[in-house]
């Protein structure tokens, strides 16, 4: 699996959390841990494995994303140095195969460059985050706020709302910014052939 073949080349920790029936019967590297709980909703999964963290701060990324090293380390000073900040994100781009090449392209792209939702009034976070494209499902989080933002959105089967739900719990815990820096790349085309076990 080409993820856990990019995640166990940096310096973090992952939780993979698995709701399908089938057990992943995989050797793991020492970084990734594997929790399997089939059949759950996407929020109650999320909120189950975020009950497993002891690290101060945790990221969601889908399963077709890779996220940045560098972009990680830099929301943690990030987040270190401005206490009155819940989440930080920076910017990401859709890759796709195309002949032979790779193709990178903005995802995002009216918020490249720095983007906050910096009100000291969290009625006024609120206001802005609603909208803005960005979710804040995929920022770095405290890891305490992530989960009072998904214990709102326990068992909703609509991973919509669950999305929609940490994008509205989160500003109301703490300031959130997008700074310009490579935060993930996602596949265009998710489960592509091309990255297959074949090859």
């Amino acid at each position: 699996m080409r993820t856990i073949d990019y995640y166990r080349q940096i310096n973090v920790s992952i939780l993979i959390v698995d709701s399908s029936s089938v057990f992943l019967d995989k050797e793991l590297p020492v970084n990734i841990k594997y929790l399997h709980l089939p059949n759950s909703f996407f929020g109650d999964k999320i909120y189950t494995a975020l009950c497993e963290v002891s690290t101060p701060y945790s990221c969601l990324c889908a399963d077709d994303d890779f996220l940045s090293e560098s972009g990680l380390y830099f929301g943690i000073r990030y987040l270190e140095e401005n206490k009155d900040y819940a989440s930080v994100q920076g910017n990401y781009v859709h890759f796709e195969y195309d002949n032979g090449l790779v193709n990178y392209h903005p995802v995002y792209a009216e918020t490249i460059g720095i983007k906050d939702v910096s009100s000291n009034n969290p009625i006024d976070r609120l206001m802005k985050s609603i909208g803005m494209k960005h979710s804040f499902i995929y920022a770095l989080h405290h890891t305490e706020t992530l989960q009072e933002c998904l214990k709102t959105v326990l068992d909703m089967k609509a991973v919509s709302f669950v999305e929609k739900g940490i994008s509205i719990i989160s500003p109301l815990h703490g300031k959130h910014i997008i700074l310009p820096i490579f935060w993930m790349a996602r596949d265009k085309e998710r489960y592509s052939e091309y990255f297959s076990e074949k090859g």
